[in-house]
């Protein structure tokens, strides 16, 4: 072997020390390794290797005949290569020890079996286990350690007051520098106590170091939790609180709640559990308001030691299981109903008849006005277009629509205070996509037919397949929509530009259509049946789309009319109402015919 490694070991001649034997009355001579002298792995250069070592001061001279190991190995080659020399005498005085000038004594360190170097314990420390418990103790030296078992020399442990000192073995490891043992701590040796564990270990060159550490050992946990409860049981419509009583909580503790239905399903998980504090509304994973009915909980405490013994595992789990009940009274949960709530309710009952007057109206205004019909959407395309050719600056945008950017402005912060952030992010989508639609139309007269029936086709394609709310709310409002361009190009415009009305009217529908989706669809994943969910929805958004209709309107009348009058104003007034009829009762009414109930079993994409 040219190059590689050799394990070198050398150690006194072995010696014979007794074992009593048990079936007889006498003892049988077993001989044992000698104490170690040197052990080093070594590198191999060019077939050589070359090495010095100090072999402790009270070494026996002239009468111990020592045994020198060797392993060769090397990645190149597949043997190893062993040798044995036997009877070696070792004799005569050298200065080479002395030379070294080393005062340095060995390093101690007392760490939990398996825990890492970091986790060394400082001298004199004050150490928590629990029992059955395990310590670690490494010794180094840059010289070499002394391993002899005499007294007063070597590496001793030692249990202050109740063990004499000893010399740990076998060791986990060991070398002339550095040496590994263990101390094992079991509850039949060292019942719960205090106790002072020290570590004594000394250089080849007489040099000493001692280490100690105050040991508290305390009782292994046979449970981590007792007395499971929730208060109130049955569970009602605030829902319950969790009660335990967690006895690991100073062993770094995670508490885990798991609900299950009586079928055996996991309906809810609550982390990082609190006594007293942990509470839950009756709703599962996904926010769904579970029915009444029986479930089971396991209440599951994971705790971390630090002085397992076990490198796969060092946490242990208690579990405790208890029932609750889900008892909900209907009409608990049923909001008084006020006089908005019934004015929904009853759109919602006459939603037929909204529909058919719809469709009647709709096919009329087609058959005797298409052409007028289709000119509010091209006039208001056209002056899009030229409105933004023309801009300018933000300053004379300003100056000559202030009052209609006021209404819109108002609209959107009106969306996010009453239909919350759903709302307002609904408003603002809703806005910019029916601008970005009437700026692509380009005021082209070819383009409207195919303009308007892409935009029906996809709506009617999303709402029989897709499982979002919006989908159930874009072909309704295409239908309703056309009720709305039909009645603006019939009806006498006396404040202002029938196409701009046309416009703002349509653009506050459908971002109010939007919002109203994504709301009910959040209160339909909540729980709430379909009728429910649109009317909690129409509830929310009737005061920002009645104020936003009638804060539009009024700006218009202020920037669009030469002389404001009582006869625009009441034009005005008649659009808002009519505007306001149009949303919650025939677009509202025509909603609730879409398969909102295919989101209760799809993915709650709402």
């Amino acid at each position: 072997m040219t190059s590689g490694n050799i394990a070198l070991t050398l150690r006194e001649g072995r010696v014979k020390k007794p074992l009593p034997l048990i079936s007889r009355d006498s003892t049988l001579q077993v001989p044992y390794d000698g104490q170690l002298i040197y052990s080093e792995i070594v590198s191999v250069v060019g077939g050589r290797f070359e090495t010095e070592f100090v072999t402790p001061k009270k070494l026996n001279i002239g009468d111990t005949l020592a045994e020198l190991r060797a392993w060769a190995y090397s990645s190149n080659e597949v043997t190893v290569g062993r040798y044995l020399e036997e009877n070696i005498r070792i004799s005569g005085v050298s200065n080479y020890a002395d030379s070294l000038n080393d005062r340095t004594p060995p390093t101690i360190s007392i760490q939990s079996c398996y825990a890492g170097a970091s986790s060394s314990f400082a001298d004199n420390q004050h150490v928590k286990l629990q029992t059955p418990a395990c310590l670690q103790v490494v010794v180094e030296d840059e010289t070499a350690l002394d391993y002899r078992e005499q007294a007063d020399e070597g590496v001793s442990f030692e249990m202050v007051g109740l063990e004499n000192p000893y010399h740990p073995s076998p060791f986990l490891e060991q070398t002339s520098k550095r040496a590994v043992a263990r101390k094992s701590l079991t509850s039949e040796s060292y019942p719960p106590g205090n106790y002072v564990f020290k570590v004594r270990a000394l250089d080849v060159l007489g040099n000493a170091s001692t280490k100690l550490i105050n040991l508290q050992i305390t009782e292994a946990m046979q449970t981590g939790l007792s007395d499971v409860f929730n208060v109130p049981n049955p569970v009602g419509k605030s829902g319950t609180t969790f009660y335990f009583k967690n006895l690991a909580a100073e062993h770094d503790s995670k508490v885990t709640i798991f609900i299950y239905n009586q079928h055996g399903r996991l309906v809810k998980v609550i982390k990082d559990a609190k006594s007293g504090e942990t509470h839950w509304n009756g709703k599962d994973n996904y926010g769904r308001l579970l029915a009444n009915g029986l479930y089971h909980y396991v209440v599951r405490s994971e705790v971390t030691e630090s002085n397992s013994e076990s490198k796969k595992s060092k946490t242990k789990t208690w579990t405790k299981k208890q029932k609750l009940v889900i008892s909900r009274d209907i009409m608990e949960l049923r909001e008084k109903p006020g006089k908005i709530q019934k004015l929904f309710e009853l759109s919602l009952r006459f939603r037929l008849i909204f529909v058919l007057l719809m469709v009647g109206f709709v096919s009329a205004f087609v058959a005797t006005g298409w052409q007028q019909m289709g000119s509010l959407p091209l006039g208001a395309s056209e002056a899009l277009g030229r409105w933004i050719a023309e801009f300018t600056n933000v300053v004379s945008a300003w100056n000559a629509s202030q009052y209609i950017f006021v209404a819109g402005l108002s609209m959107v912060v009106l969306y996010f205070v009453f239909g919350g952030v759903r709302g307002g992010i609904a408003g603002l989508l809703g806005v910019a996509a029916f601008v970005g639609a009437l700026f692509s139309l380009g005021g082209d007269e070819d383009m409207l037919l195919i303009f308007f029936g892409a935009f029906a086709g996809l709506a009617l394609l999303l709402m029989l397949f897709a499982k979002w709310s919006v989908a159930c709310a874009l072909f309704p409002f295409a239908l309703s929509w056309l009720l709305l361009t039909g009645f603006l190009g019939w009806f006498p415009m006396m404040i202002g530009k029938a196409w701009l009305i046309w416009a703002v009217l349509s653009g506050i529908g459908f971002s109010g259509v939007i919002a109203c989706a994504l709301i009910a669809g959040k209160e339909l994943g909540d729980g709430s049946p379909q009728a429910g969910a649109l009317v909690k929805a129409g509830k929310k958004m009737l005061a920002p789309i009645m104020i936003a209709s009638l804060l539009s309107l009024s700006a218009l009348v202020v920037d669009m009319s030469v002389v404001v009058d009582w006869r625009r104003i009441g034009i005005a007034a008649i659009l808002w109402v009519a505007f306001n009829v149009w949303f919650f009762g025939f677009t509202f009414g025509t909603m609730s015919f879409a398969p909102w109930d295919r989101l209760r079993a799809g993915s709650r994409r709402v």
